[in-house]
């Protein structure tokens, strides 16, 4: 059941059956929502934990509307996908093109898909994919009066169209985390509410977990080897006087070597076609020693070197005792 006629949000209900041994046909209620869209009729703000019994009540409510009562409390159900959000306000002239610009350049393991898609007008947008999770990332401002069949959200309704005069002159870069995987969904949960028998949806209202997760895979998997290219240091003495404090018992000829792999580094695009003619003359085993090294050496990169708009997407995902990004 996907209803479409009521002019406000409402939750995508659709129910599944399977036969079963006891019952003989068991049926399964699957409830797909945006509790940011339900409760506040937009996602350019998080959802307060506070609203949790709130949104619960909204949701039995709206489901009657749609034909169909609620058993139990909302906050027991099982949660099969979770697909945390947060919208970056960028700060100090930052523009969202500029800041997809040089994330899409960055340099990505083989096992993760990267896609980037363009516009005549703003409002680029990146795709990570690996295995059962997708990251993307996009113009929130722009994404508001696209045409439906080009917009990255699809349910949006009138109240959003009309935010847009209220956030024309603001830039945000929306990141969105997709995943199915109930195993690893399970494994995170865990790590805040231990000993759990399966996720349920009122371990979600916790702005930690939303936090926690999105970091995590920013970190991992576009950040950590990505350092020195989303640094705004081109001084090639600087990262000299650096790698020679680093090392101080390298010679010259080595401290110049090690700068030559910084300088690679800094550009994603040729870091690839430098790998291509690495691997041409040597094997690739001993281009997983040459990346170790270029691993080793990201971390000379310090928080001042960085662009702005990580420091804004630092700020946005700080919580206490996080993964620090510097």
């Amino acid at each position: 059941i996907c209803i479409k006629r009521f002019k406000h949000y409402t939750p995508q209900l659709s129910i599944n059956g399977r036969p079963n041994k006891k019952l003989g046909y068991k049926f399964t209620l699957k409830i797909q929502v945006s509790v940011p869209k339900f409760l506040y009729g937009h996602n350019l703000t998080s959802v307060n934990p506070n609203d949790e019994s709130l949104f619960y009540q909204r949701l039995k409510t709206s489901c009657r509307s749609l034909g169909v009562e609620l058993i139990g409390s909302p906050s027991e159900y099982k949660v099969i996908g979770f697909d945390p959000a947060i919208n970056v306000f960028l700060t100090n002239y930052s523009t969202t093109n500029d800041a997809i610009r040089y994330l899409y350049r960055c340099y990505t393991s083989k096992l993760i898909s990267l896609d980037k898609r363009d516009f005549r007008d703003k409002g680029h947008a990146i795709y990570l994919h690996q295995g059962k999770w997708n990251f993307v990332m996009y113009d929130k401002v722009q994404d508001l009066i696209k045409p439906r069949y080009k917009r990255m959200d699809k349910n949006q309704n009138t109240k959003l169209k009309d935010l847009y005069e209220k956030v024309t002159d603001k830039e945000i870069l929306r990141l969105e985390l997709h995943g199915r995987d109930q195993k690893r969904l399970k494994k995170v949960i865990e790590k805040f509410y231990p000993g759990i028998e399966y996720v349920k949806c009122g371990d979600l209202f916790n702005e930690l977990i939303w936090k926690y997760m999105i970091r995590d895979y920013f970190i991992q998997k576009i950040l950590q080897g990505n350092k020195l290219a989303l640094t705004l240091n081109d001084n090639a003495i600087d990262w000299y006087i650096r790698i020679s404090k680093r090392y101080p018992n390298l010679t010259d000829k080595k401290i110049r070597e090690k700068l030559s792999l910084v300088l690679i580094a800094k550009d994603p695009e040729g870091l690839k076609v430098y790998r291509r003619m690495y691997e041409k003359r040597h094997s690739q085993r001993q281009w997983y020693n040459m990346a170790k090294e270029i691993k080793e050496l990201q971390s000379l990169a310090i928080s001042d070197d960085y662009f702005s708009f990580i420091h804004d997407i630092d700020k946005a995902l700080w919580y206490k005792d996080c993964l620090d990004i510097f």
